[in-house]
């Protein structure tokens, strides 16, 4: 594969001579383009396919609480949280923090205290905006090593969760452990398409921490180490409605103390919005973070969305200028250089499309970027 290449682009870059002088500029800075996003595929997202998921030998020990935030949950509890409250492990607890809700959450919670020990509810007092609040009054209640993050309209899918989650961190002798949480494959397009997205951003998450460059994780799955953790870490980002997440990851995480979890036992199935408006409200208000990145992080994910976006538009002006050859042949060199490593990426992760859609997504990837790329010049205030 890596022969039938680079005997193309050569090929390519001799016929491109016959295009004018400002076509042919364009076409070196494609080709630029698109061996950035080789070395981005094999070079750093494969680091994921190789990454050993590991198995557990021994029962984990290790004390441990789940803390999940709520706002008028009732319905995704009644869904969700007796998955959480059903892992086979003896040394962990449920710390559910209620942020005022006015349905049936709580009266819900404290029917399920009768029989689930291990489950606290926790009602925060003051009545302020956004979930950082909710989070950072359940951190001080912690009394163990661990702390695991989820939502209530999450679902794991093990019983061993906890345990592959812990045994990550307590064997790599790490103190935060970045895990995967996919939304779950609909048949609506917009739940497809996030489908997709979840998963190329955990691929870029999860091998970007995997080279020492740890920059975000999810709130539906993450676990650290209880003393890592402090109110005051949340609130420097404080005037944001989202961060309790990505920005607290980039404030801790480093590539000594951080290791991912893989293992399909350690996935925590999510539910994507069911409509587009709703679909982007919530990724304007993911992104409205990234400007708070670090400059090395912006600088590594700015020249993968950017490389993406340039390389199908500068195609799409190749075709439609009539150079058919160059725009479809350069197409379909991408193509056959980083399908091999999306074909094990999506089994590595479970992915649930096929090849076929992938070669959809791919291309609409450019157009999502470019989309989303101006949510950071709209930061959002407090809100749930």
């Amino acid at each position: 594969m890596t022969t039938f290449v680079c005997d193309l682009i050569p090929l390519f870059i001799q016929s491109a001579k016959y295009l004018s002088l400002t076509l042919y500029t364009i076409f070196l800075m494609g080709l630029i383009a698109l061996l950035i996003q080789f070395l981005y595929w094999y070079l750093i997202f494969r680091q994921v396919v190789s990454y050993p998921v590991g198995s557990i030998k021994q029962p984990i020990n290790s004390p441990s609480h789940v803390i999940i935030c709520i706002k008028n949950e009732y319905d995704n509890l009644q869904k969700n949280l007796k998955s959480v409250l059903d892992q086979d492990n003896q040394h962990y607890k449920v710390i559910v923090v209620d942020d005022h809700s006015v349905d049936r959450s709580v009266e819900f919670i404290e029917s399920l205290q009768q029989d689930e020990r291990h489950l606290i509810c926790h009602k925060i007092r003051e009545n302020q905006s956004g979930k950082k609040q909710a989070l950072a009054s359940g951190i001080v209640k912690v009394d163990s090593p661990w702390i695991i993050v989820t939502d209530a309209d999450c679902t794991p899918l093990s019983v061993k969760w906890v345990d592959y989650m812990i045994h990550t961190a307590i064997s790599t002798s790490r103190q935060i452990v970045l895990g995967y949480s996919p939304y779950k494959h609909g048949n609506r397009l917009v739940e497809k398409w996030s489908h997709f997205e979840s998963w190329i951003t955990a691929v870029q998450y999860l091998s970007l921490a995997l080279i020492g460059r740890p920059y975000m994780g999810v709130g539906r799955n993450t676990l650290y180490a209880s003393h890592l953790l402090s109110p005051e870490l949340l609130f420097r980002h404080g005037d944001l409605a989202s961060g309790d997440d990505d920005l607290t990851i980039m404030q801790l995480a480093t590539g000594q103390n951080t290791a991912i979890c893989i293992h399909p036992d350690s996935f925590v199935l999510t539910y994507s919005q069911n409509n587009w408006r709703d679909y982007f409200r919530q990724k304007v208000r993911h992104f409205s973070t990234g400007h708070r990145y670090k400059t090395s992080t912006i600088l590594w994910l700015s020249m993968f969305s950017f490389c993406q976006m340039f390389f199908f538009l500068f195609c799409f002006v190749l075709l439609i200028k009539g150079y058919f050859l160059h725009g479809i042949g350069l197409i379909l060199v991408r193509l056959a250089f980083i399908l091999p490593v999306a074909k094990a990426l999506k089994s590595k992760l479970d992915a649930e499309f096929s090849l076929l859609h992938f070669i959809i997504y791919d291309m609409g990837l450019a157009l999502f970027y470019l989309v989303f790329s101006f949510a950071v010049l709209f930061p959002r205030k407090k809100s749930w």
